[in-house]
C-alpha cells in the first residue's frame, strides 16, 4: 500500500513489482464508478510478478481523499499529475467502465504518456439508466445494482464481497460518478487515438452495450477486440483468468 501526497491531500494506490528484476513495463489500472482499487485485486498481484502494477483509488474513492466530480476530465487531470509524481514513464493504461472513459480521455490528451491502452466494459459514451442514477441521488444505497452488473451465474462469494464494498461507498460517490458518465461523449475523437489498443467486452453486460465496444473497435485505429463469454459488466472479477490472458498477450506484443 502507498499514498501520493499531492495538493494537500493523500491519494491511495496499491503497487506490486517483481523483486528479483527490474519491471519490464508499468501497468496502471483504473476502476469504474463507485469502485476502488479492490476491483483489480485479481490483476495487481498477477501482473506485479512481471511489471510495475498499480491500481489507484481515484479522488473521493476508497482510501483516497479529495472529491468526486461530475466530469471525467477531473479524473484525467488527476491521473496526469499522478503519473508525473509517481511513475514518470509511458504506461500501459487499463480502464474498466468509468475508468475506461478516463483512459480514453487520457489517450486523446496525453498520447505521449502511453505505450498501450486497454478498455474493458466501456464506451465512447456511457449513458446510465435514469432509474439507477435517481436512486443514488436520493441518498440511498441501491443494492439491486449488484444483480444488474454481475452475470446471473456469478459465484455467491463474489456477490457478497461486492455487496460489502457497495455498502462502504457513500451514495453521493455513485451519483457524481454516474453524472460524469452521462456527461461523457468522446465518440468524435476516437479516430484521433494513436495508441495501440485492446477492447474487451462481456457478452451479458447489462450496463454497457456490446454495441459501444464495437464502436470503439471500429473507430480507434490499431485496435483489437476480445469478448469474455458468460460474464457481466464486472468481467475483471467474474472471469479474471480469461481477462488476464487477453491482457498479458496484448502487453507482450507492445
Amino acid at each position: 500500500m502507498a499514498y501520493l501526497n499531492y495538493d494537500k491531500k493523500s491519494f491511495y494506490y496499491e503497487a506490486r513489482y517483481p523483486h528479483n528484476k527490474d519491471p519490464e513495463k508499468t501497468v496502471v489500472f483504473l476502476h469504474g464508478a463507485g469502485g476502488t482499487h479492490q476491483d483489480w485485486r485479481y490483476q495487481v498481484e498477477y501482473f506485479g510478478k512481471k511489471y510495475l502494477s498499480i491500481a489507484i483509488d481515484l479522488p473521493g474513492h476508497g482510501n483516497s481523499q479529495g472529491e468526486t466530480k461530475k466530469d471525467i476530465s477531473h479524473y484525467t487531470t488527476f491521473l496526469k499529475n499522478f503519473c508525473e509524481h509517481v511513475i514518470g514513464s509511458p504506461i500501459v493504461l487499463v480502464g474498466h467502465s468509468m475508468g475506461g472513459a478516463i483512459a480514453l480521455d487520457f489517450a486523446v490528451n496525453y498520447p505521449e504518456d502511453l505505450s498501450g491502452l486497454v478498455l474493458a466494459s466501456t464506451g465512447g459514451q456511457l449513458k446510465i439508466a435514469p432509474a439507477i442514477t435517481n436512486m443514488f441521488a436520493g441518498g440511498k444505497i441501491f443494492y439491486q445494482l449488484i444483480d444488474y452488473i454481475y452475470n446471473k451465474n456469478t459465484p455467491k462469494d463474489l456477490l457478497i464481497f461486492a455487496r460489502d464494498e457497495l455498502a462502504k461507498t457513500p451514495p453521493k460517490v455513485f451519483y457524481n460518478d454516474f453524472l460524469a458518465c452521462n456527461n461523457f461523449d468522446i465518440t468524435d475523437n476516437l479516430k484521433d487515438i494513436s495508441t495501440k489498443t485492446l477492447v474487451v467486452y462481456a457478452d451479458t453486460d447489462n450496463l454497457v452495450s456490446t454495441e459501444q465496444s464495437k464502436i470503439l473497435h471500429q473507430n480507434i485505429p490499431n485496435t483489437q477486440q476480445k469478448v469474455i463469454e458468460n460474464s457481466g459488466h464486472m468481467l475483471i472479477v467474474e472471469n479474471p483468468e480469461q481477462f488476464n490472458k487477453y491482457l498479458n498477450d496484448f502487453i507482450d506484443l507492445l
